[in-house]
């Protein structure tokens, strides 16, 4: 066989085994969540892996001392719930800090502020957690899903139908009452309620009872508060949250003399994974993997 025949027939038996190589990778980075360079939040641009580090932070906040080794694995299936709903948020085009849902990062500013000289001991187990999640890129369904993760539990999380996530599971969750964060006051005026109301709703017609301004609330089966009505709008108990600053949907309300008061247990959403639980499975020799599976239908 003449050299440039056999040239060609080498080149043409190349090209067809490479061929399908080719398009199973073509294939798989189309279908592949795409992971962002790059976050915006707050009008401040972070590098990925910082933004995920910081949102874990945030998370350990409530801890009343700094992680041990035997919390590792925790640390690394909230680091990884976050990273799954990062890129669904990224994937989806929606904002990473207003709306719903969302996520809150902590800076450096706020972490030294809060963690003081621990600081370090805090940043070690969240950055080692965030580099843990990358690299295991956990697809969910189509690809990415918000996992929600909340803080600190009330005991009760939502049922996937009242919360409307149906990968979150319906627990009883490990609590910790005598935690800083598991149980908080708060109050809100009749005119701070107004001059938020206003801002949200520009066209509002403010009713003339105060007393009745937050009404109708509506619980599931365990307390937490699902929906409600406030000057007339009916809204989700995450988007009156995300109004008031009310951190959990497990509250008891009174009004007095202008006043709104909330009695409020527990710190975060009440739906998905409980980090405060999350740290206790570790303890308990649960793997990363098999925290997840606790309150996810993964």
């Amino acid at each position: 066989m003449k050299k440039k025949h056999l040239y060609l027939l080498i080149a043409t038996l190349t090209a067809a085994a490479v061929l399908p190589i080719i398009i199973l990778v073509c294939f798989s980075s189309a279908n592949e969540p795409q992971r962002p360079v790059t976050i915006i939040y707050r009008n401040t641009e972070y590098a990925y892996k910082e933004f995920l580090t910081g949102c874990v932070l945030s998370c350990l906040k409530t801890l009343d001392e700094p992680p041990a080794d035997d919390e590792s694995e925790g640390i690394n299936a909230v680091a990884v719930a976050l990273d799954c709903s990062l890129r669904y948020l990224h994937r989806a085009g929606k904002s990473f800090d207003s709306g719903y849902p969302y996520v809150e990062y902590m800076d450096e500013k706020e972490s030294i502020q809060h963690f003081g000289a621990e600081t370090g001991i805090y940043r070690k187990y969240a950055e080692h957690s965030a580099e843990y999640a990358i690299s295991l890129n956990l697809t969910v369904q189509e690809g990415t899903a918000f996992l929600p993760v909340c803080r600190i539990s009330s005991g009760i999380t939502i049922s996937p139908e009242d919360s409307g996530n149906p990968l979150v599971k319906k627990l009883y969750c490990e609590k910790d009452r005598s935690a800083e964060y598991y149980h908080s006051t708060c109050q809100l005026t009749a005119d701070g309620i107004a001059e938020i109301m206003l801002t949200a709703y520009p066209s509002l017609i403010i009713p003339p009872d105060e007393s009745k301004w937050i009404s109708d609330i509506r619980r599931d089966a365990d307390g937490n508060v699902l929906r409600l009505n406030v000057c007339g709008i009916d809204m989700s108990c995450e988007e009156f949250r995300r109004l008031f600053d009310i951190r959990s949907p497990a509250f008891e309300m009174s009004y007095t003399q202008r006043l709104y008061s909330f009695d409020i247990r527990g710190d975060g959403c009440n739906s998905g994974m409980s980090v405060y639980s999350a740290l206790m499975l570790s303890k308990r020799g649960y793997s990363c993997r098999e925290i997840l599976n606790e309150f996810y239908a993964l």
